[in-house]
């Protein structure tokens, strides 16, 4: 699991580093002025894997309130993380016009962190060799929220490299603890706040819509503060938490814009700015037409009025 952690990574940065050598101009990963909005929905699922700090550790442990230091426990400890899940559903915006900022999203998660832990050694007043087996899964929900740079690597294919903040409760504990023969077993408080680091890889398949798998992890515990630590504390050692996840997420489309008074579509009488009749004016225009009718009657007739005595006098 480990190593298909770092070639990922490592696929990434070279990824990275030989889309900085193209000259022709790519197309962007959102362009203003089309059909779709620059935000729209997401919606994700993938694994967490837990990797421990030491996957093998040698401890020995003493009493220390008896002089000579009789042993408590001496043996090989053997850590291992779990396969886990991940769930997320949200919203993402793309920012035009900054050098740096490119795509916010936020939402809310759920992750289950599972993994194990086993003794092997002897205790006080014995040397016949002992094992302990413990392991645990925690659920975790709550929220998440990241601001990325957008690096173009070719048509229709990206790179992601984001900073974020999550902050998770504890909603389901099951630790499994083995004898532990002396050794202080620890575990992560019910709230953790953290922020974290998110490498993506984006495929924009047709116009609006991309996936997304991402690699995530801490970088440092916000809350419970740990001088900076970003590992969680399970049993007698730390992991660090990994999600990968396979997102899908889509931009929402502008609405329709149609032209009112089309053929076959009657003006609305609800709307105040309309009239009541179905014509062509108002009554405020319908009465300067007739105005307008009148006056030039008035002149129709005096035009032929001065045209009869024009005739007369000609007579004359």
């Amino acid at each position: 699991m480990k190593g298909m952690l770092y070639t990922f990574v490592m696929c990434c940065i070279f990824s990275t580093l030989t889309a900085q050598r193209g000259v022709r101009q790519r197309s962007p990963i959102y362009t203003e002025g089309t059909a779709f909005r620059n935000s729209g929905w997401l919606i994700g699922g993938g694994i967490t894997y837990m990797l421990p700090e030491q996957r093998k550790q040698s401890l020995t442990a003493y009493f220390n309130d008896r002089e000579g230091g009789d042993t408590l426990f001496d043996g090989d400890y053997t850590r291992a993380g779990r396969i886990g899940a991940y769930l997320e559903f949200g919203r993402h915006h793309f920012i035009t016009n900054r050098m740096l900022l490119h795509h916010l999203d936020y939402g809310v998660h759920g992750k289950l962190f599972r993994g194990r832990e086993q003794f092997v050694g002897t205790t006080a007043g014995s040397t016949q060799l002992i094992e302990s087996k413990s392991t645990f899964g925690d659920l975790y929900v709550g929220a998440f929220g990241n601001a990325s740079n957008v690096i173009t690597l070719a048509d229709r294919h990206y790179l992601m490299n984001g900073i974020g903040i999550n902050a998770d409760f504890k909603v389901l504990q099951r630790h499994n603890e083995g004898a532990n023969y002396g050794a202080t077993y620890n575990y992560p408080g019910f709230f953790t706040a953290q922020l974290h680091y998110k490498l993506s890889y984006v495929w924009r398949p047709e116009a609006g819509i991309y996936v997304i798998p991402s690699i995530e992890t801490p970088l440092i515990t916000a809350y419970p503060w740990d001088n900076t630590k970003a590992t969680l504390q399970y049993f007698t050692d730390r992991s660090r938490p990994f999600i990968i996840c396979l997102r899908v997420q889509w931009l929402s489309k502008h609405p329709d814009r149609s032209c009112e008074g089309q053929p076959g579509k009657g003006p609305s009488l609800d709307k105040g700015s309309r009239h009541a009749k179905n014509d062509l004016f108002g009554e405020d225009a319908r009465s300067m037409k007739k105005s307008k009718k009148k006056a030039n009657k008035r002149q129709e007739r005096s035009e032929r009025k001065g045209l009869r005595k024009k005739k007369k006098g000609e007579k004359e």
